[in-house]
């Protein structure tokens, strides 16, 4: 271990080579200098904790270089540093977590393949980072982790099975993402994307939990989603999406689900549907098609508010309806209760939809 202040004020340095035989280190050995490039040597024996070693300590550090044996803890290690622009990590399985947080300036990280672990807020807003490759034993992705990566344009998930809230959130220029084995897409995962216009999921994918896609400009969805039983404002805002694949295993089309999917011309479900919720389909302007086999669902408030090409709704199998559910559906022409199961209509269910030729009760 090497003592702290030991290089106090003495200027800059062009690099640094540590010695194979420390096990932890802290920048304050050189405290008040400045290093450009650093290297950690190692022959694999010892483990080397680099835990916080960097943080919020400027020494305008742009390279940090570690020996293919290198066994190391890297939680934090340079979170903040700014003047990072390249890093070669060991060809030894390690984890990351924080470790790269903030080093806005970071544009290459070699041998990341090796990485067996990606933890909250590893690479977050790291602005300039070009690639990321995964190791194929990676299943988890922290929160956060790639967050506003604006640079990043592919990202292949490989094994990756959990993908963390908000972890390539704002990552403006992703255009294409592969995924094959994941199963749970967290908050805000992929939202915010301006470029991806397309996606598929997987048939391993069992949960798409709120926000997940929002106001991306995804205009195309397939894959299998017969794993998904339930979505809550996954889709809110995607106003360019036209296609989706049929939720055959959905049951409840949470509030906000598709609002202000402005193009969506058609939304098909199984038998499985119980409800719709509120504001599921609100400001869906293109919508014209809403079907479904379910034998017995119900509709929340102001579920299909706005939405202006609905022209037809069939509610033979509608057990429920509250107030507002189709206000505003200014081209409904005919509705018809004759089948229906319910016993009571609700207020304002048709409030300002004005182009009624047929309405049987």
């Amino acid at each position: 271990e090497l003592p702290w202040q030991l290089f106090c004020s003495c200027g800059s340095f062009d690099e640094v080579i540590l010695p194979p035989n420390i096990t932890n280190f802290c920048v304050l050995v050189f405290e008040e200098c400045s290093i450009n490039r650093i290297i950690f040597t190692s022959t694999g024996e010892n483990i080397l904790d680099l835990t916080n070693s960097f943080e919020d300590f400027d020494v305008e550090l742009q390279e940090a270089i570690f020996s293919p044996n290198c066994k190391v803890i890297l939680d934090s290690t340079f979170s903040n540093c700014v003047n990072l622009s390249h890093v070669v990590l060991p060809q030894t399985p390690f984890e990351l977590s924080g470790t790269f947080k903030s080093c806005s300036n970071l544009t290459k990280v070699e041998n990341l393949e090796y990485c067996t672990k990606i933890g909250d807020f590893t690479f977050y807003e790291c602005k300039v980072l070009t690639d990321v490759e995964f190791n194929d034993k990676l299943t988890d992705i922290g929160d956060s982790s790639f967050f506003n990566c604006r640079e990043l344009t592919t990202i292949d998930l490989k094994n990756v099975k959990n993908v963390g809230s908000s972890s390539f959130r704002k990552c403006l220029k992703i255009k294409s993402v592969t995924m094959k084995q994941v199963e749970t897409l967290g908050q805000f995962a992929f939202a915010e994307i301006q470029s991806l216009s397309t996606i598929e999921l997987p048939s391993t994918l069992q949960s798409i939990e709120s926000y997940c896609f929002t106001a991306t400009a995804l205009e195309t969805i397939t894959g299998d989603v017969s794993g998904i039983t339930e979505l809550e404002t996954a889709f809110m805002g995607c106003k360019d999406l036209i296609s989706i694949p049929i939720f055959n295993s959905i049951k409840i089309i949470g509030a906000s689900a598709f609002k202000e999917c402005n193009k969506l011309k058609r939304f098909e479900c199984g038998d499985q549907l119980e409800s719709v919720w509120s504001n599921a389909f609100e400001g869906c302007r293109g919508l014209e098609e809403f079907n479904t086999t379910s034998k017995g669902y119900e509709i929340s408030g102001e579920g299909f508010l706005n939405c202006l090409s609905l022209k037809s709704f069939n509610f033979d199998n509608v057990i429920a309806l509250s107030n507002n559910a189709f206000e505003g559906c200014t081209s409904l022409k005919s509705v018809d209760f004759s089948r229906s199961q319910i016993n009571e209509l609700p207020w304002q269910l048709f409030c300002s939809c004005g182009s009624f030729d047929e309405v049987i009760l």
